[in-house]
């Protein structure tokens, strides 16, 4: 925070005076006291900026709300839409397509709507060994993540990886499931800032 004050001084060995009331000599302001307050003022955090929705495009209901540390808006759009497209619009609003990297951002995001399927950030790159392996956050790996009972399977219980389902969403129990990047069957999806 910065503190500005408008004031013609006259500064004097360590007394400040207002011109035309008192000098060096009379009464003032000790100029150390008062870099001492503004210093103390300088170094008080900043509050962080409001959780808002500006700049997320969206063709529907858009919410926000401050969990776990961050800024989570979410998009129910009147018309399904790509992974990719809900990542762009994340990233166009200034923040990550539904990165959970804990039970906290879990709960966020399953919080907004518990009800329906979420596009989440959590994508497989292609030609892994398994369906199970390779699977991040913009990088970041976490060692429990929520999948539904037999997922990850791209798209088959055989166990083979065949690059078919390499992006994730939130089911409305809360638990994850792989499916194509490409599935025009969700509406809605969170980001995080």
């Amino acid at each position: 925070m910065v503190v500005a004050a408008v004031c013609a001084c006259q500064f004097h060995h360590g007394v400040v005076s207002h011109d035309g009331g008192g000098s060096a000599d009379g009464p003032g302001i000790d100029a150390p006291k008062v870099d001492a307050m503004v210093a103390a003022i300088d170094s008080q955090p900043d509050a962080p900026p409001p959780c808002v929705v500006t700049g997320l495009q969206c063709g529907g209901q858009v919410t926000s709300k401050t969990c776990n540390g961050g800024c989570w808006v979410f998009c129910n759009d009147a018309t399904p839409v790509v992974q990719s497209v809900a990542r762009a619009r994340c990233l166009a609003w200034g923040g990550e397509l539904a990165p959970i990297l804990d039970s906290n951002d879990q709960a966020c995001v399953h919080s907004f709507d518990p009800a329906n399927q979420i596009w989440i950030g959590y994508e497989q790159p292609l030609n892994q060994a398994t369906p199970a392996t390779g699977w991040s956050f913009n990088g970041v790996t976490i060692t429990q993540p929520n999948w539904d009972t037999g997922e990850p399977n791209d798209s088959a219980a055989d166990g083979i990886e065949n690059n078919q389902e390499n992006c994730a969403y939130m089911k409305d129990t809360g638990k994850w499931n792989d499916t194509p990047c490409g599935e025009m069957n969700r509406t809605r999806f969170a980001c995080r800032r």
